[in-house]
């Protein structure tokens, strides 16, 4: 377990405690230690946060999908690999602040949480067995 309570010393000193991302982005990263993430993932999703922070210095309230789609854009230049493992961090975080409802769900296009009950979800899946293709 990790300790909560406490700002990651590297978000600390490249956003500083204030950023209205911090606390949020320690405590995504603390989820991802206690749901047994690798050290080398949270590092890297660490840096990959820290730079979004730094583009996006608004409440994680206010935040949209334009500021998410401008941040990746700048991105243009680096390998697939890592436009793909910045692109992986942002989701999992804005996914992460929709499950704990820190932002609106109804907000995110690509959300069927606020658009459609559970039960429309719960779709039957084809048949898988060799035999029933027939």
């Amino acid at each position: 377990m990790v300790k909560v309570g406490t700002v990651d010393p590297v978000i600390a000193e490249q956003l500083g405690r204030t950023h209205p991302l911090a606390r949020h982005l320690d405590d995504f990263l603390t989820g991802l230690a206690n749901a047994g993430a690798s050290a080398h993932t949270r590092r890297a999703y660490r840096g990959d946060l820290i730079a979004f922070a730094a583009h996006y210095g608004e409440e994680i309230a206010k935040l949209t999908a334009t500021p998410i789609r401008a941040f990746l854009a700048e991105l243009a230049e680096l390998s697939p690999a890592s436009r793909k493992r910045k692109r992986a961090a942002v989701a999992s975080f804005t996914k992460w602040a929709v499950r704990h409802d820190l932002l609106d769900a109804t907000r995110w296009t690509g959300s069927t949480r606020s658009r459609c009950p559970r039960a429309c979800r719960a779709r039957p899946r084809p048949p898988t067995s060799p035999r029933s293709w027939r």
